[in-house]
């Protein structure tokens, strides 16, 4: 097979550590907030305020973090390292099948990902009047889309990484990469379980000696 462009592999990889830090904390998102709405009370129960303002900020960052790989390439003079720019470096004649493929699945997740870009764009990146003041609603987006999307991502950079003469594969969305979340939770359940026990055996004692109290 023809040989890559000589700065594609080196921004290959670059991209490829971005999105599986992208996954990463999607993974721990997804751990503490949408498994089950007994696990979100868990970590509310426990600090409120602290785990409402980090289900916040975590979902701006992924949000922001999706929205600048599927960015063009470049915009008034400057140039962005994204998806599309790996693309461009891709030769036509040698590599047009790929190519045709990757940019197919890039229009895809694109407009997939229309309402997490638009949040990014009009929420997080801009203090947009117009949603501030609720003149407009920006679409929500589910788990599903995000999902989704990170998934079509990691297709198109496998298509790159399958290219000669290094065919390898990716796996951005390693199940056993990180379980903080999960670990999370079960040490508040432990906490909470443990607090009702002495909350009963205290309630207990206070009964017996009011008991004992009343019939002395």
């Amino acid at each position: 097979g023809q040989p890559l462009p000589e700065n594609l592999p080196s921004q290959l990889a670059i991209i490829d550590g971005e999105l599986t830090l992208i996954n990463i904390d999607w993974k721990l998102f997804s751990q503490c907030y949408c498994l089950s709405s007994e696990r979100s009370q868990i970590l509310y129960v426990a600090a409120s305020g602290f785990f409402s303002r980090t289900h916040d900020m975590m979902l701006w960052s992924i949000a922001s973090a999706i929205s600048r790989l599927l960015d063009p390439p470049g915009s008034g003079g400057r140039r962005n390292l994204v998806i599309e720019s790996l693309l461009q470096q891709l030769n036509d004649a040698t590599h047009q099948k790929e190519k045709s493929e990757m940019r197919l699945l890039l229009t895809e997740i694109r407009e997939l990902a229309d309402a997490v870009i638009r949040f990014r764009n009009k929420r997080v990146a801009h203090l947009d009047s117009e949603i501030l003041e609720g003149r407009i609603n920006i679409a929500g987006f589910t788990i599903e889309t995000i999902t989704q999307t990170l998934s079509g991502m990691g297709r198109i950079l496998n298509i790159l990484h399958g290219l000669p003469p290094k065919s390898t594969y990716v796996c951005y969305d390693d199940p056993y990469i990180v379980g903080d979340g999960d670990v999370l939770a079960s040490k508040l359940t432990d906490a909470r379980i443990l607090k009702q026990l002495i909350d009963t055996g205290i309630s207990i004692r206070e009964q017996v000696k009011a008991a004992k109290e009343s019939n002395g």
